[in-house]
């Protein structure tokens, strides 16, 4: 039993990469059949409906929620941070919790929770003119028919529903929490044995080491050869010591 043991926790967790590449599959799907009714091109940031006015990728997400089902999920991260969405807003996942509900289930009339969260700069950006975001346009990814679309990440666990990253955000500086100031920690979650399953913009999928987010193409004038990469310089001492561990890009 005790040689036994060891062999079927690695069949489970083989069996849990297996769902969980197979979950952003279904995204990828979802985004590929949206992407070819609209052009070739990513929702748009903003919609209006009426007098609201509310982000694309938001409403997209919730949107395609409703279709993925049990997709939402990765099978290391299924328990939501708040199940009964008994605190107003989104709240941050960790490594095996999922991002919570925006509000108490029943008030609204959607939902919106899991484990997976997009590139935000995989959006057709239409910020108003003289609007503080105009100048970040260039940045963003318009549609998924670019050289390289196998490095950039559109896809991928997370511990929020998306995120606008930068190569110098730091790692979390804590295993399992998000750093302020950070946004790459939403990425940076340690769910299959030192990384993260991603789905990228030639709709590929595939496991993604934790210390290689930095050097992937996250929007279009991304550094990977940032401060936090071999070829920036990053030092084994300057990581934090949950991730020293884990293999360097």
């Amino acid at each position: 039993m005790a040689i036994s043991l060891p062999a079927m926790q690695r069949v489970r967790e083989r069996a849990k990469t297996i769902i969980c590449q197979s979950n952003l599959r279904q995204w990828g799907l979802i985004w590929a059949a949206y992407t070819q009714s609209n052009h070739e091109l990513f929702p748009k940031w903003w919609y209006r409906d009426g007098d609201h006015w509310e982000q694309y990728r938001r409403r997209w997400i919730r949107k395609l929620h409703r279709h993925a089902g049990d997709a939402a999920l990765c099978p290391m991260a299924t328990k939501l941070v708040n199940p009964a969405g008994e605190v107003a807003g989104i709240k941050y996942g960790t490594d095996d919790w999922a991002w919570g509900r925006l509000g108490p289930v029943g008030t609204i009339g959607w939902d919106l929770y899991g484990s997976y969260g997009m590139n935000a700069y995989a959006f057709f950006p239409d910020f108003a003119e003289g609007s503080v975001w105009e100048q970040y346009e260039h940045l963003y990814w318009r549609t998924p028919h670019v050289n390289g679309a196998e490095r950039i990440p559109y896809h991928l666990d997370c511990a929020a529903w998306g995120m606008r990253v930068a190569s110098s955000n730091p790692p979390p500086a804590d295993k399992g929490r998000l750093q302020s100031g950070g946004a790459m920690g939403a990425f940076c979650v340690d769910r299959h044995d030192g990384g993260i399953h991603s789905f990228f913009m030639d709709w590929s999928t595939r496991k993604v080491g934790l210390r290689e987010l930095w050097t992937l193409k996250w929007h279009r004038k991304f550094d990977t050869a940032g401060p936090w990469t071999k070829a920036g310089g990053v030092q084994p001492e300057d990581w934090p010591e949950w991730i020293r561990r884990f293999r360097d890009y």
